[in-house]
């Protein structure tokens, strides 16, 4: 089989590979195929060189008359007949006179030669990338084959005792060429021997037929030449028709893609639709089952209808094509991401069991993005395929299913609990408002930054905004004071973290919050509050700390009035290592950096 020739395919679908394999063969070939080609080439001619000096040379050669071989070869080497999912070379019409023409020795390079030769024009010409060279010698390993079998047994001008030789010789021909094309489509592409089959069939039929017409063109001389021309015509003109009728499926079925795609694709978002997930579920499901289960993930936004109604409908559309790409992006080559309508996505993936958690964590915090007065996040229901679910309605359903009863946890979580608690928290002092959600801010900044996962950052966001919970407790006179605070003051404001752990540790959903918001106000170097230090300080409280810090120090305060943002951003490098964490406040500063550089380019 000579260069690129197709893979195999399903009914149907050759015209699109015929389509594809023509444009992928003037781009470089990829590493592996270029590596695989490169060293099946060059043990083609190693074995060619070696049987050119090992093999006896028996027949007188004419320079003449090989050149003319090889001449003929690289016209018919270019007559491409594309037959069923392959596409075959009448190679054989020359090849078989070159084994009783020439020294039996030459014969493997001056096929590898006829190749070169019948290339020329297309490499010459860019529409053939020069490294697909590579694939023309490895592209020969069939002619060693009848090379070494008609060396061995059946030496002599042609003759019909020799039947069974030439047989033999046809069989080790199409046994090397199917080893040689299966062991490059395997190394270079994984394709299976079983995938290639279905091609090989067409093209070994075609050299089966054409073996014996090289055959009887051999036992004419040099009355080949006679013979060989208008048959190489005919089936150039055989070729260039199938040819021609090729294109215009491909042209029609160009169409009828775009078509077809256009009602199968999200205009806002460029995503695939719900029809196109039904479609795509349905294939799922109809498909032989093996390997690991895919996974289906439908996504709802949490705070999707707060922004769009505070920021307005054009706002909430970019947000949602945003969104949309860095799902697309978060899958990558591991799935497909869909919009279902509204602010609802969905992601079809291939699910390794220990590939699960990271494919989640990865797709949710795509689906989230937060700013000044706006917190979008994401709940997620997801159904292993086919393992527990038959068809594409059962697997949607229990999708939705499980998807609803997230958001009735968060809304059980957020609003009885967590909203309640804050709106006190604001209530008792109403310039809190502003600062805790300063401080969400910034945290959820950092957390991403940092990489935190989805749960994490939202763990880390709720403790932002809920970490000074605890001064509910606290009077008045001392939360107030203008002036320093004594010793008992300062014992009862070191007790508003303790008495925060205890007010959300009786929500069983927030138990780890409450972890996190009692040592929001513990030091790196364990000065703090309770005495915890370094990474014992749970990760999300050491940010918050950093960023309770710099949103304290540039806002004014009954004590103390704001500084400016460089001051703040000094301050907090200097008490790197002792007060906070050292890695927080790199991380926090180069946010605070990014954040300047998106602000002036805005601004240009």
């Amino acid at each position: 089989m000579s260069d690129d020739r197709l893979r195999a395919a399903p009914d149907g679908e050759h015209e699109r590979l015929v389509d594809k394999t023509r444009s992928r063969r003037a781009t470089r070939p990829e590493k592996r195929d270029l590596w695989t080609s490169a060293a099946l080439g060059a043990g083609f001619a190693a074995t060619a060189v070696v049987l050119a000096v090992s093999l006896p040379w028996e027949r007188a050669w004419s320079p003449l008359l090989a050149g003319a071989l090889v001449a003929a070869y690289a016209v018919l080497s270019r007559v491409e007949l594309e037959i069923g999912p392959g596409s075959a070379v009448p190679t054989q019409i020359v090849f078989v006179p070159m084994l009783f023409m020439l020294p039996l020795p030459l014969v493997p390079l001056c096929v590898a030669c006829g190749y070169a030769l019948g290339a020329a024009p297309d490499y010459l010409s860019g529409r053939v990338h020069p490294a697909r060279l590579l694939v023309l010698p490895a592209s020969s390993w069939f002619a060693l084959g009848p090379t070494v079998v008609l060396a061995l047994l059946a030496p002599g001008a042609p003759s019909a005792r020799h039947a069974a030789v030439y047989a033999l010789a046809l069989a080790s021909q199409l046994a090397l060429d199917l080893a040689s094309a299966a062991a490059r489509e395997r190394i270079a592409f994984g394709h299976s021997l079983r995938m290639l089959l279905p091609s090989f069939a067409w093209v070994f039929a075609i050299d089966c037929l054409l073996a014996p017409v090289g055959l009887v063109a051999a036992l004419s001389g040099v009355g080949v030449f006679v013979g060989v021309l208008p048959l190489a015509g005919v089936l150039a003109l055989l070729a260039r028709d199938r040819r021609v009728r090729i294109d215009r499926l491909i042209a029609f079925d160009h169409a009828y893609r775009d078509a077809h795609d256009d009602a199968q694709r999200d205009d806002l978002t460029g995503l695939a639709n719900r029809r196109k997930l039904v479609a795509d579920l349905d294939r799922v499901f109809a498909e032989p089952h093996s390997g690991p289960d895919r996974i289906l993930i439908v996504f709802d936004l949490n705070g999707f209808k707060h922004y769009n109604d505070t920021f307005g409908h054009p706002a909430g559309d970019a947000l949602l094509r945003r969104l949309g790409g860095k799902l697309a992006r978060a899958l990558a080559d591991q799935g497909s991401a869909y919009r279902l309508g509204g602010d609802e996505f969905c992601a079809l993936a291939g699910a390794p069991a220990e590939d699960v958690e990271a494919l989640i964590d990865a797709t949710t915090s795509a689906l989230a993005e937060s700013g000044d007065g706006f917190s979008v996040t994401t709940c997620f229901g997801a159904v292993f395929l086919p393992s527990e679910a038959s068809d594409s309605d059962s697997a949607l359903r229990m999708a939705d299913r499980r998807l609803y009863a997230q958001k009735q946890a968060v809304r059980v979580r957020r609003g009885e609990t967590y909203e309640m608690l804050l709106e006190a928290l604001c209530e008792r002092d109403p310039d809190m408002r502003a600062h805790v959600r300063e401080v969400g801010r910034l945290s959820a900044a950092v957390g991403r930054r940092l990489g935190l996962g989805t749960r994490e950052l939202d763990e880390l966001v709720v403790a932002a905004q809920l970490h000074d919970v605890g001064k509910i407790a606290i009077p008045d006179a001392v939360l107030h004071k203008p002036g320093p605070l004594d010793k008992a003051e300062w014992e009862l404001i070191r007790q508003h973290t303790v008495i925060g752990q205890r007010i959300l540790g009786a929500a069983p959903a927030l138990q780890r919050v409450a972890e996190i918001v009692r040592a929001t106000h513990e030091r790196w170097d364990g000065s703090g509050y309770h005495g915890l230090a370094g990474h014992a300080i749970p990760l999300a409280a050491r940010v918050i700390a950093v960023c309770d810090a710099y949103a304290a120090m540039t806002s004014n305060r009954p004590y103390q009035a704001a500084v400016t943002r460089a001051q703040a951003l000094a301050e907090l490098r200097r008490c790197a290592g002792t007060q906070f964490d050292p890695d927080i406040v790199r991380a926090f500063c180069e946010n605070a950096l990014a954040e300047d550089r998106l602000a002036m380019a805005d601004v240009a």
